[in-house]
């Protein structure tokens, strides 16, 4: 299904990236916050309680968000709609990555932000891979697109975790707005393509009428 359609083959990347962003902001929000808060003095018990606090708000506002996104991809094309989630996620998982101080002013308003492109991704893959999943063989590719997502949360927080001691502990967001944006440049190109098929099918179509 995914060699015959491509935008089937798109929404398994989405579904690759999408779950990645939700492991990589539940787990390395709260580590990040914990070792900085006890590098500060702060007990472990209150190092917690602070990641909690920043946490549950940028959930908060996702769960908010989700509503939102949901009623934007109801009115725009669906390619597009991808296009813009995975922007939102880019951007907002870019930003949290730029923050050197969690406990700065800055932590809330980005860990926010990525958890508006949190959801976005989330919510713009499941409605594109329920559009396009044939209906003969739903089960199948809907497992499929579940498959992906798991292997999404095992090698990226597999490498996240590489890149947390590597780099730094706001590197896992750094590398999750890179593989955001690449799926961006492949949601262009798959929508490029789309377009381009649908003139080539229309031209046909009305070449075929004009015969008739």
């Amino acid at each position: 299904a995914a060699r015959d359609n491509p935008r089937i083959a798109l929404a398994y990347l989405l579904a690759f990236a999408s779950r990645g962003d939700l492991v990589i902001i539940t787990t390395f929000i709260s580590l990040w916050v914990i070792q900085a808060g006890i590098d500060a003095g702060l007990t472990p018990g209150a190092a917690t309680a602070k990641a909690g606090m920043i946490f549950g708000i940028a959930q908060g506002v996702a769960l908010i968000w989700s509503f939102i996104m949901g009623h934007i991809l109801d009115r725009i094309p669906r390619l597009t709609g991808v296009c813009l989630a995975f922007v939102l996620a880019g951007l907002g998982y870019s930003a949290l990555g730029q923050v050197d101080d969690p406990f700065g002013s800055w932590m809330l308003p980005a860990a926010m932000l990525a958890g508006i492109g949190e959801a976005s991704a989330v919510v713009a893959a499941g409605v594109l891979i329920g559009q396009e999943a044939p209906a003969a063989i739903r089960g199948t590719v809907i497992g499929t697109f579940g498959l992906c997502g798991s292997l999404g949360i095992i090698c990226l927080t597999f490498t996240g975790g590489q890149v947390f001691d590597t780099f730094g502990r706001n590197a896992p967001f750094v590398m999750m707005g890179i593989v955001n944006l690449g799926v961006v440049a492949v949601a262009l190109w798959v929508r490029h393509r789309t377009v381009a098929d649908q003139r080539i099918a229309g031209t046909a179509a009305k070449a075929l009428h004009n015969v008739d």
